[in-house]
Formats: structure tokens, sequence, C-alpha cells
């Protein structure tokens, strides 16, 4: 992932008062995401991409306040962006689709860890991840992180002879693309880690089983990881719901600064 280093000073300079917020307000939760990526190298867990998710929704909300200020319509009347917005329609795109695959994967999970719990609220012996599904989920995400690195590839160059100001919201953009690819990339790598440790935690039910006599309300470990992981994966997938619509609003907003 590129580096989140803030921007120089001398890009956010500018008479307009608005301009100066939303850019502010960009800068700093630029900063949040880039202490939360840094958090990462300890074992993240799901309230933890909640957070990441909850902040990046922040951010594209910064960034449409500021593809909506007048000063950025008027930037970009005056100039001729018609390839230079269809970059940033095919990658908001792109964006869109990452996030609905992903999506789908959450759904995966979600609908495969509903069904152990059913099989335990039933008290089913068998309470193991099929490998079938795990080899599917990995297939899932592989192909979701080919997608995004794909991403990375669109923007070949940076436009030259860009004024100021339209300059400067073409690198805000560039970088809310980047932190998005990040956050993304690892959430896929959580879930697949999650299933993995799910599947290797069910297979020592029956061995708690035989070591340890059943008492009223005791419950295998599978049981508690299914729990927790449930409660965490709808978390996450309303994360993600919340996410699809930011993205939805600041592809609108691109598509209405091409009409101009």
């Amino acid at each position: 992932m590129a580096s989140l280093s803030l921007f120089a000073p001398s890009r956010w300079s500018s008479p307009s008062r608005s301009y100066n917020d939303s850019n502010l307000q960009v800068d700093e939760e630029l900063t949040n995401l880039k202490t939360w990526e840094s958090s990462m190298s300890r074992i993240p867990d799901a309230e933890t991409f909640c957070s990441g998710l909850a902040c990046l929704e922040r951010l594209y909300t910064c960034a449409d306040n500021l593809l909506s200020l007048p000063l950025t319509q008027q930037a970009f009347s005056n100039y001729q962006h018609d390839k230079l917005v269809e970059e940033l329609l095919v990658r908001s795109m792109r964006l869109l689709d990452s996030c609905g695959t992903i999506g789908d994967v959450v759904s995966q999970v979600k609908a495969h860890v509903r069904d152990i719990r059913s099989a335990q609220r039933r008290r089913k012996e068998d309470l193991s991840i099929d490998d079938s599904f795990v080899k599917k989920l990995n297939k899932d995400a592989k192909k979701a992180v080919g997608e995004l690195k794909q991403i990375d590839q669109i923007y070949a160059s940076k436009p030259l002879n860009l004024e100021h100001h339209l300059s400067s919201v073409i690198a805000v953009l560039r970088d809310v693309s980047e932190v998005s690819i990040s956050v993304f990339g690892l959430l896929l790598s959580f879930l697949s880690l999650s299933i993995t440790k799910l599947k290797s935690t069910s297979k020592w039910s029956t061995v708690w089983k035989l070591i340890q006599k059943e008492t009223a309300g005791s419950k295998y470990p599978s049981q508690t990881c299914v729990e927790t992981l449930d409660t965490h994966v709808e978390g996450i997938e309303i994360g993600l719901t919340s996410m699809f619509r930011n993205l939805i609003r600041t592809r609108a907003s691109i598509l209405n600064i091409k009409s101009l």
C-alpha cells in the first residue's frame, strides 16, 4: 500500500475557508486510518475492522464534500477533464465491484456460521467446517484481492499541467482509493484466517468432550468461537453495506462533475 503520509502544507493553501475545512477533515481521517493500519501489527479482531470501516466511511464523506465544493466544480469545468473523469469513474466502479464481492464473501461466512450455530443448538456432533467451503472462501478472497490490485493500475501517471486546486482534489481521491484497497485487502485476509481458525478449533470439540464431563450450560470451545464470529461478522456486514452506499454517493458526485 502507498504511504499515507500527510500532504505538504502548500497543497492545502486556498482562499476558500470551506476548502480548507474539507482538506483538514480529509487529513484528519487519513491520519486516523494510518493509526488504524499500524494496529494491524497486532492480531486484529472483527471489532478492529468495524472501526476501520467506520473511519473509511468518514473519509469518503469528507472526500464527497470536497467534490461538492463550488471551487472544485469550477476547477473541473475550466479543465478538459474527460479522460481524467473517466479514470475516476472507472476506479470508483472497480471499488464498488470489489466492495460488492467482499460483501458476498462476508455473506457466505455469515450463512455458514449460522448453519453451524443451528447445528450446535440441535446438539449435533459434527460441527466442523466443510473443507469445500474453506477452499471456496479462499478462492473467492484470492479473486477479490486480485481485483483490488488491478485498481491500482488504473492511474498510470499523474496528469500534467493541472490547476492547483484540481491537482489537490485528484491527489485526495487517489489516496482515498489506495486506503480503501488496503482496508479491503486486510479484511479479506482476516476473514480467511478467521474461518481457518474456526475450523481448527472445531476439531478439538470431540477431544474436549472426552476429557471434560459436560455440565449444564457448558459449551464446546468451537461454540464460543462461532458465537463471537457470528456477532462480529454481522457488524462487518453492516459496515460494508454503509461503505457501499458511500461509494455510490462518491460515484454520483463524479458523474455530476462529468455533466458540467
